[in-house]
């Protein structure tokens, strides 16, 4: 369908949980395993977790222009922070809850997806098995770790 677009994301993070940890992202787009949406995360406070949710907030923000959005990631936590969890904290007053990480970052992401939904796109998220071989996630998974070592 024209009107749909898939994505497909890999991150990669170095000395995770560090204060010199740094990130990068890569989003293939469709088939497209070629060509894809590459980024090194400037952020002071980065982990592998919130390099899937940055991901995740990227693919959404590059597919304004489509009714129907999938992205396909292997974060399990990304997924469920903002298909599963996201709603549930979010009603019960989250953003005072110190075991919660990334709040910010899921609230924004939850709000793009909320004003998405109003402007007729749907947003589909969806998690995809660590061991699964789709090469859109390969790809962006393997590009994200190569730019990252060659920063």
């Amino acid at each position: 369908m024209e009107d749909t677009i898939n994505l497909y994301l890999g991150s990669s993070c170095r000395n995770n949980g560090t204060s010199n940890a740094k990130a990068a992202i890569g989003i293939c787009i469709n088939d497209d395993v070629s060509n894809p949406i590459l980024q090194v995360i400037e952020d002071p406070a980065i982990t592998n977790q919130r390099a899937d949710l940055i991901a995740i907030k990227e693919a959404i923000n590059n597919s304004k222009s489509k009714k129907v959005v999938n992205i396909y990631s292997r974060s399990e936590y990304a997924v469920n922070s903002v298909t599963i969890w996201g709603e549930k904290w979010k009603s019960s007053g989250w953003l005072s809850k110190k075991n919660i990480k990334n709040p910010e970052l899921i609230k924004e992401i939850l709000d793009t997806i909320a004003l998405s939904r109003e402007e007729g796109i749907l947003v589909n998220i969806i998690f995809v098995n660590k061991n699964s071989q789709l090469n859109g996630i390969l790809a962006a998974q393997h590009r994200a770790n190569i730019l990252l070592i060659d920063s």
